[in-house]
């Protein structure tokens, strides 16, 4: 999927929860330590998988991120459906590369997501 070219990179998969240290929150990161062991396996991607905890997503902006989670979600089901259904192409790292260039400013997305947020919280209403 298209959007989905900025993780060209590559999605690291962190697997190095402090789970012996007595006072260890587990896979919660609570420690400087592993703040950067974090830092160090998301290197300079995206987007980072963390095994049993769910993902991190980085970017310039708030708005960018969320254009950046969603696109991950989505295409995560894409590659999930099309790898049922038997074998698939995905594009090339030259072709993400370029690709990733072309992903356009999430201001329109932006609008769109925070209205469906506020029709379903409208508590938000005040706040944003």
């Amino acid at each position: 999927q298209h959007p989905a070219a900025i993780f060209y990179k590559g999605v690291p998969v962190y697997e190095e929860n402090d789970l012996k240290t007595p006072d260890t929150s587990g896979m919660i990161v609570r420690s400087q330590e592993e703040a950067d062991r974090v830092a160090r396996k998301l290197g300079s991607c995206r987007a980072m998988l963390m095994r049993g905890h769910g993902c991190n997503v980085v970017e310039e902006s708030i708005p960018h991120a969320v254009q950046a989670a969603i696109a991950l979600r989505d295409n995560v089901a894409m590659q999930l459906v099309l790898q049922q259904l038997g074998s698939f192409k995905c594009i090339g790292i030259d072709e993400a590369r370029i690709a990733s260039r072309a992903i356009s400013e999430p201001k329109r997305g932006w609008n769109y997501w925070v209205s469906r947020a506020m029709r379903v919280m409208p508590d938000l209403q005040n706040r944003i």
